[in-house]
C-alpha cells in the first residue's frame, strides 16, 4: 500500500509540476496606440523601445489617417506606458481585454480539433509536422525528397521538403518557402505545409502547377524554430524567439529573424537578451539561422540559384 502511495503522490507532483510551469496572462491585454500625427508617433515608439515589449505590429493605416501600434501590456506596464502615451497624445483601445481568456476558448476548440484525422483541421506539433511531411514523401516519391537542414540550438532536427519533377535535381532554379520562425506564429508552419501539400496533389490536375514543378524547384521548411516552437505549444503560448541559454542572462531566446547576416545590426532589433527582438551576439550566431545558410550555399554549389525566398509570418500569433 505505502508503495503505491508513493507513486500516486509522484504522479501528482510531477503533473503539478506541468501546470505550474504553463505561463499564463491573466493580467494581460493588448492595447492599440493610435496617432495622426507622424512625429509624435515616432518618438512615442523610439521612448518606449526599451521596455521589452510585446509589440505586435507598428503601422498605418492609409484610409484612417493615423498611425497605430498594437502591444500586449501587463497590469504594471499600463501606468509607465499611459504617462509615455500622454507625453504625445496617443490615444489608445482595448483590442483584447483579456489575453488569457482567448488563450482558454481557443485551447478548449485546439483539444477537439486534434482529434481530426485531417492534418489540417487543429494546429499540429513538431513530431506531427515531420511526419506529416516524411509522409508526402512516402506517397509521392517523383516528386518529393526530405532536406536535413541541420539541428536546432536543443537538438531538433531541421527538415525541408524538395518538391519538383526531379526530386534532388541539380542546375534547377529554387525557390525556398520558410515558416515559424518566431515561435508562436503556428499558422505559418501549417501555410507551408499546406502549400507543400497542393503542390503533390495537384502536379497531374494542375496544368500550371506541373509547368512550376518541372520548371523550378521548391524547397518548403515548416518549422524553422522548431525548440521555439514545441516551447510555445507547451509551455508559454507567446513564445516567439529559439530557447538558447544567454550568457551572463536569465533571460532566453535569441530571436531568430534578427539574427541573418543581411543588415544585421542596422535597426528593428535589440541588444538585449530580454527583448523579443534579441539579435544575438554575432550574425548567425544560432544553428537556426546558420544551418539554412549553409544548406542555402551546398545549393548554389550545385548549381541550384535561389531565385526566391518567402519567409511567411502572421499578426501577433
Amino acid at each position: 500500500m505505502t508503495k503505491y502511495f508513493l507513486l500516486a503522490f509522484v504522479f501528482l507532483y510531477f503533473i503539478s509540476l506541468s501546470y505550474e510551469s504553463q505561463v499564463t496572462f491573466g493580467d494581460n491585454k493588448i492595447l492599440r496606440f493610435i496617432s495622426s500625427d507622424k512625429d509624435d508617433f515616432i518618438r512615442f515608439v523610439k521612448d518606449i523601445d526599451n521596455f521589452e515589449l510585446d509589440i505586435w505590429v507598428v503601422s498605418q493605416d492609409v484610409e484612417k489617417g493615423h498611425f497605430f501600434s498594437d502591444i500586449r501590456v501587463s497590469s504594471n506596464q499600463l501606468s509607465k506606458l499611459g504617462k509615455i502615451s500622454n507625453m504625445y497624445n496617443i490615444q489608445n483601445i482595448t483590442k483584447i481585454e483579456n489575453l488569457q481568456e482567448n488563450i482558454d476558448r481557443f485551447n478548449k476548440l485546439q483539444d477537439v480539433a486534434k482529434e481530426s484525422e485531417d492534418f489540417f483541421d487543429a494546429y499540429r506539433n513538431y513530431n506531427e509536422t515531420n511526419a506529416f511531411l516524411f509522409a508526402l514523401e512516402e506517397k509521392y516519391p517523383e516528386l518529393v525528397s526530405i532536406i536535413e537542414i541541420g539541428e536546432s540550438y536543443e537538438g531538433r532536427m531541421v527538415y525541408g521538403i524538395s518538391i519538383s519533377n526531379d526530386p534532388g535535381a541539380i542546375n534547377r532554379q529554387t525557390i525556398v518557402y520558410l515558416g515559424n520562425q518566431h515561435a508562436r506564429e503556428w499558422i505559418s508552419c501549417m501555410t507551408v505545409s499546406y502549400l507543400a501539400q497542393q503542390f503533390c496533389e495537384n502536379y497531374e490536375k494542375d496544368p500550371v502547377v506541373k509547368q512550376l514543378l518541372q520548371t523550378y524547384q521548391y524547397v518548403l521548411i515548416p518549422i524553422s524554430n522548431p525548440d521555439g516552437y514545441e516551447y510555445s505549444i507547451n509551455t508559454n503560448r507567446m513564445w516567439r524567439k529559439n530557447r538558447r541559454e544567454n550568457e551572463n542572462s536569465n533571460c532566453y531566446g535569441v530571436d531568430i529573424n534578427r539574427n541573418w547576416d543581411y543588415e544585421y545590426n542596422t535597426g528593428g532589433s535589440s541588444s538585449s537578451p530580454c527583448s523579443d527582438t534579441y539579435r544575438g551576439v554575432k550574425a548567425f550566431s544560432e544553428p537556426e539561422t546558420a544551418n539554412v545558410a549553409l544548406w542555402a550555399n551546398r545549393e548554389i554549389g550545385k548549381g541550384n540559384q535561389i531565385i526566391g525566398y518567402i519567409d511567411f509570418h502572421c499578426y501577433g500569433q
